[in-house]
């Protein structure tokens, strides 16, 4: 029960002023199961456990265990979270201002030279 009711505090930490149901809505997660587990003290199952890191933008391991080995800063973190979950044209778009080659490209344009 301990190690719930601190999941659920570093949870609290990093809503940066969200709501609860805000998150659970986010995520895809009736509020009533997320509000449940933390009133009965229960750390989710892990794939709704992966959802929130992703929506908060930490890692499993610190909402789990309250470690944190990721080397990236939160914000970067928080960033590299929505980019997993967007759709392909905003990842090309995010490419297109940083400047970042699309290697996909590179090897159908290898591909043509070499035809």
């Amino acid at each position: 029960m301990e190690d719930a009711r601190l999941f659920w505090n570093r949870f609290d930490s990093l809503r940066n002023g969200r709501t609860v149901k805000d998150i659970a809505n986010s995520i895809g997660v009736e509020y009533e199961l997320i509000r449940v587990q933390r009133t009965r003290y229960r750390i989710p199952k892990a794939s709704i456990v992966v959802l929130l890191a992703r929506e908060l933008g930490t890692t499993t391991e610190f909402l789990v265990t309250g470690e944190n080995n990721d080397q990236l800063p939160s914000y970067l973190r928080a960033i590299v979270n929505r980019l997993l979950i967007a759709d392909e044209v905003d990842v090309q778009m995010v490419q297109r201002i940083l400047k970042i080659e699309n290697n996909d490209d590179n090897k159908q344009q290898e591909k043509r030279k070499i035809q």
